[in-house]
């Protein structure tokens, strides 16, 4: 139930984009996180993406548009599963 709330919150707040300008983005982030039946370990990972320039993302697909356009972009992933982290650090660039 919360988590529905905070899904609805987010695409509310995502969706307020006027008709006139096309929609960019710059940022991205995902959080995920599994709580396994009989399993004691939990895993969560936490990802932010900062793209170098504005991604349009009105005429293609959302998750392949900053490769089509060719936008550099950095990644950080952040992962833990109990009693282990892990950090990682990816970068793309385009010439």
């Amino acid at each position: 139930m919360i988590l529905r709330s905070i899904i609805a919150c987010v695409l509310a707040v995502s969706a307020t984009s006027s008709l006139a300008e096309p929609t960019t983005i710059e940022h991205e982030t995902s959080i995920g996180f599994s709580d396994i039946h009989d399993v004691s370990d939990n895993f969560i990972c936490l990802s932010y993406r900062y793209y170098f320039d504005k991604v349009n993302i009105d005429q293609q697909p959302w998750s392949i548009s900053p490769y089509l356009q060719r936008i550099n972009s950095v990644l950080v992933n952040y992962v833990a599963i109990n009693d282990m982290d892990r950090i990682e650090v990816k970068g793309e660039w385009f010439s």
